[in-house]
This record gives structure tokens, C-alpha cells and sequence, in this order.
């Protein structure tokens, strides 16, 4: 039997571990990683044009009934993949932006866009800033939280 060692994030290894245990692999599961929110609140989102997610995991810090994050809900929410945009679906965004890519994939489809004053990016501490540094550069203003 093949063994398989996962370093995901627990959470996110035991789902990957059934699927793959259902198809006769063994696995071994042993984080590198995990995942905390911070706890630090979202405010101010009177001011927020547009919504930039760079992970799925960055719906896990949001509560679907704070009144900032549901003044969310209506603007447009750029994703950089189809697994980040199916989750910005089922949490509760109503126009979501399928970069299917990377950073500057998404920041190509931002800039391509009619969306012009801040975006919101929802994001972990240590991110990759490819899309933040190229919306800089174009004139955009990126407030992460």
C-alpha cells in the first residue's frame, strides 16, 4: 500500500486523507502549518469599493453577520481561483470574480474591470503581494485586513 504524508493544515489534511484512504492509499497526516485567525476586527467598510481574496481560507476569519461583512455581500468580490470563488459563493457574495489564476492574474482582471478606490484584500499576515504590489503601482489603493 502506498503511504501518502499530508502537511496541510489538519483540517484541510483529514478531509484530503478520506478521499484519498477511499481510493486505498494510507496517510499520514502531519501539519506544517496552522491556520488562526487573528481576531482582529473588520471595520470600515463604508469606504471599501471591491473585495480581493486571495484564499479560500480567508472566508474562515469572517462572520457572515457583522454588518461590515455583509456590506460586502454586493460589491464585487475578485478571486483568484475557482475553488476562492465557489467559496465566496456559498459564504454569501453575490458578484464573484473568477480570475482562475494567480496574483497577477487577479490584478490584470481588477484592472480590466470598471472598479476604480479601494479594495479590500482579505488576506492572511504573510501573503504573497503580487497582486497588492501591481493595483499599487496602477494607482488602486489595497487596504488589507
Amino acid at each position: 500500500m502506498t503511504v501518502i504524508l499530508l502537511t496541510r493544515p489538519r483540517q484541510e489534511s483529514e478531509r484530503l486523507a478520506e478521499m484519498l484512504c477511499q481510493r486505498g492509499y494510507e496517510c499520514l497526516i502531519a501539519p506544517m502549518l496552522k491556520i488562526v485567525p487573528t481576531g482582529e476586527a473588520l471595520s470600515d467598510t463604508e469606504h471599501v469599493d471591491a473585495v480581493m481574496v486571495t484564499s479560500g481560507r480567508a472566508f474562515d476569519a469572517l462572520c457572515p453577520d457583522d454588518p461590515h461583512v455583509t456590506r460586502l455581500f454586493n460589491l464585487p468580490c475578485f478571486c483568484v481561483g475557482s475553488q476562492t470563488s465557489e467559496r465566496a459563493r456559498e459564504f454569501g457574495f453575490h458578484d464573484v470574480r473568477d480570475a482562475a489564476g494567480d496574483g497577477l492574474s487577479l490584478a490584470q482582471l481588477i484592472r480590466r474591470s470598471v472598479v476604480k478606490g479601494v479594495i479590500l484584500h482579505i488576506a492572511a499576515r504573510d501573503i504573497a503581494s503580487a497582486a497588492s504590489d501591481d493595483l499599487t503601482h496602477a494607482g488602486y489603493m489595497v487596504r488589507p485586513w
